[in-house]
């Protein structure tokens, strides 16, 4: 009954993954309009690969080891945390990595604040790559 259960959440999660954007992306199209969307795709891609470099495989090989050790409570619970620090380390090294290439790549903030200008007007509710001229991140 609980792996029915599991695959149950599991195919309900998939589902909400897949139509999600086929909700939101018409909308937030015309309103953010096709330079809006450029500037969300291309913040989007630049902090996708951040973000890449950040996790290198660590869920992965998390998932591996807690594997490897579930009987044991008290390792597995170090193996955790141990896994844990590692992660925020490295997306911490990532993060200033991004911040380094925000200074030196100044066309991507300025187009940013640009199109934060045109559309002040905005709600807040909507995704959008910037607030008050400075990347979201």
């Amino acid at each position: 009954m609980r792996i029915i259960r599991n695959y149950f959440y599991t195919a309900g999660y998939n589902l909400l993954i897949l139509l999600t954007p086929l909700l939101t992306v018409p909308y937030i199209s015309r309103v953010l309009g096709p330079t809006g969307v450029g500037i969300n795709a291309t913040t989007n891609s630049i902090i996708t690969y951040f973000l890449l470099f950040g996790t290198v495989g660590i869920t992965i090989y998390g998932n591996h080891e807690i594997a490897f050790i579930r009987d044991n409570r008290k390792q597995r619970s170090q193996t955790f945390w141990e896994i844990e620090i590692l992660q925020l380390l490295t997306i911490s090294c990532a993060y200033l990595a991004f911040l380094v290439f925000l200074f030196f790549e100044r066309r991507i903030v300025k187009s940013s604040a640009t199109f934060c200008r045109r559309k002040l007007h905005l709600d807040f509710s909507i995704p959008r790559p910037c607030v008050d001229g400075y990347l979201n991140l």
